[in-house]
């Protein structure tokens, strides 16, 4: 096998400088099926009508293949050089910073992707992420030379993964497809726009008017308000979530009966949800949107797709009206959290796990575990039309008015399915899960979910967390910075808050508080927000948590909470804006800039910092 793929490198080595230098083109690196066969060849990009460049790669060969790398010219620079790359969470790799040559730990998710004998392959990877990791479906590139790019991912895009490397000091951004257990459905095509700026925000801008060429995108949040008035409402309010209960998660009894199910923590009754309306109201909160986590049976993650009845140690049906008619009588709207894309065996609809996801294998697809015992991805297909479709107008018809919530669905790659009652692809699966955030929108007034996946934006009104690649830099060599890509797209079209960092933002570290001003949120605050049994696995709030089990704790919390509320007054209404341009003014001070022409200075540093005669202080912001 590597006899047969010496020739490839070789023709590879002698073609780079020729070829290259007729940029734009890209090399393709194939695993075929038959005999598991190398190819290595380099191909041009056609001219599109609309300015760009495509590659195109027919679904019928992709039917030949088990692996594709694509590696495009502009992706690639050299130790040293001026240019840089940004994949598609937002993270930046400057080639002219140093970095170190570090050996890769393949993650236990790639093992079933990336078999032993693709080594050549994955030698000198630094970095990989799959689109389950990130929010935009893009790359953009800046050579040496000066030239800009965005490179849009399209057909086949939920296949796709990044891996970027670092290989005797030669960088590469590699749009990685793993074809080997699924059946291609389209054409694999991306798409390359040279950019005539040549920053990070001249990239975001022209995906932004991809999108809207492309009728991508959703109305903006002010299109939004004229027949919605719970968009107008979620625009002013921050959001409160409020976890009731839960099992152990991870739980102990991993395919759990209604006899060997472990018992419910109880943080939170319907009454005491009722003591915290109360605790806001008389500390000034005018607007919120309060979020009950865990109201179901068994709480979060108890039996999911299994909701009902409200679970009774928590108070039963009575007590959730009770608290829906306090909320509503404060002036606060309230939303119940759900759940679409898992299921349980402890479920009543298991049924042997007909309705989820069966591998190219016929296995059932399972990843993790949480409260309920071992979760199984549902085939999102059978998750509307059996699930979405019987419980949604129920919940609608309890008089819930606001942005619904179901989990999940914005953060995550959808989930394909080969069971033969009920196939879909990943693309199919797309459309099953922005049927049910549309249909949310029509039943409650709006919609709401985990992530900012950009193929949900058009039916998505709040993320409840953008991204969480905010502390990336932090912890991997290969990124130098996390730049606000999915802001500059999506902020006056989509509202959201940052990321999980900023959860609870007033008693966090203040580079994540800044970032909730910086980058527009509408924020959240999180009554235990940590409930894993670790810590560790605590991705919201850690330590750092609002609780309530006394009333010294309740205060604390709405104190805070208030403390949010009266520094997102400030900026409300930017929300509703869109961002003309973001900028980095010296290291550690941002500059956003809004459709409206205001501007958000925000100073990460400990020395106040001067702008056109307006002093911003240290770690602190100013609103021009």
């Amino acid at each position: 096998m590597k006899r047969t793929l010496t020739f490839s490198l070789i023709f590879w080595g002698i073609v780079t400088t020729t070829l290259w230098a007729a940029s734009p083109t890209v090399k393709l690196y194939k695993v075929l099926k038959d005999n598991r066969k190398r190819e290595c060849t380099i191909v041009p990009l056609q001219k599109t009508s609309d300015g760009g460049y495509i590659l195109r790669i027919p679904q019928k060969e992709l039917e030949t293949m088990e692996f594709l790398l694509v590696t495009p010219s502009m992706a690639v620079g050299h130790q040293g050089e001026r240019g840089w790359f940004i994949n598609n969470d937002g993270l930046q790799t400057c080639f002219s910073l140093p970095h170190k040559q570090l050996p890769y730990k393949i993650q236990r998710e790639e093992k079933y992707l990336i078999s032993d004998d693709l080594s050549d392959i994955t030698d000198g990877i630094q970095y990989t992420v799959g689109w389950d990791d990130a929010s935009l479906c893009i790359s953009g590139y800046h050579e040496n030379n000066g030239k800009t790019w965005l490179a849009v991912k399209e057909g086949m895009k939920f296949e796709s993964r990044q891996l970027i490397k670092l290989k005797d000091g030669e960088y590469s951004l590699n749009e990685a497809y793993y074809l080997r257990d699924i059946k291609p459905y389209e054409d694999l095509t991306i798409i390359f726009y040279p950019i005539k700026g040549s920053s990070y925000a001249d990239i975001a801008l022209k995906y932004r008017e991809w999108l809207l060429i492309n009728n991508r995108m959703p109305a903006t949040v002010k299109e939004k308000i004229k027949t919605r008035p719970e968009i107008a409402y979620a625009a002013e309010a921050p959001e409160v979530r409020i976890r009731m209960g839960w099992k152990e998660s991870p739980s102990p009894v991993l395919e759990q009966t209604r006899e060997t199910e472990p018992p419910m923590h109880v943080a939170i009754t319907f009454d005491r949800v009722c003591d915290i309306i109360d605790a806001m109201v008389a500390k000034g909160i005018k607007k919120a949107e309060l979020c009950l986590v865990g109201w179901n049976i068994r709480g979060h993650d108890g039996r999911f797709p299994e909701i009902f009845p409200p679970d009774p140690q928590l108070g039963g049906f009575d007590g959730l009206m009770k608290v829906i008619r306090k909320a509503q009588d404060a002036g606060y709207r309230i939303d119940l959290h759900n759940n679409r894309t898992d299921i349980y065996s402890i479920c009543e609809d298991w049924r042997n796990g007909y309705h989820a996801c069966k591998d190219i294998n016929g296995h059932l697809k399972t990843k993790a575990i949480y409260g309920g015992g071992r979760m199984y991805d549902i085939c999102v297909k059978q998750s509307y039309e059996h699930f979405f479709k019987r419980d949604e107008p129920k919940m609608a018809g309890w008089g819930i008015h606001g942005l619904h919530f179901i989990d999940v669905l914005s953060i995550i790659n959808p989930h394909d399915c080969f069971d033969p009652n009920h196939p879909i692809n990943k693309k199919e699966a797309a459309w099953y899960g922005n049927k049910m955030l549309e249909e949310s929108q029509a039943l409650f007034g709006g919609s709401q979910s985990e992530g900012g996946k950009d193929f949900t934006a058009k039916v998505l009104d709040y993320a409840m967390y953008a991204t969480r690649s905010t502390h990336r830099p932090k912890d991997k060599d290969i990124f130098d910075k996390f730049l606000p890509m999915w802001f500059i797209v999506f902020n006056g079209y989509v509202m959201s808050n940052t990321s999980n960092f900023t959860v609870n933002f007033p008693i966090k570290p203040i580079e994540d508080a800044l970032n909730v001003v910086e980058y527009v949120s509408r924020p959240m605050f999180y009554f235990y927000s940590s409930f894993k049994a670790k810590m560790s696995q605590n991705w919201m709030g850690g330590e750092l948590d609002l609780r309530c089990a006394t009333d010294e704790e309740l205060d604390y919390a709405v104190t805070q909470i208030k403390k949010g509320y009266d520094i997102f007054m400030e900026y409300k209404d930017l929300v509703k804006e869109t961002i003309r341009y973001h900028e980095e003014l010296m290291p550690g001070v941002r500059c956003t800039t809004f459709s409206n022409g205001k501007k958000i200075i925000c100073n990460y540093t400990e020395s106040p910092f001067t702008f056109k005669g307006t002093i911003v202080p240290a770690q602190g912001y100013k609103i021009l």
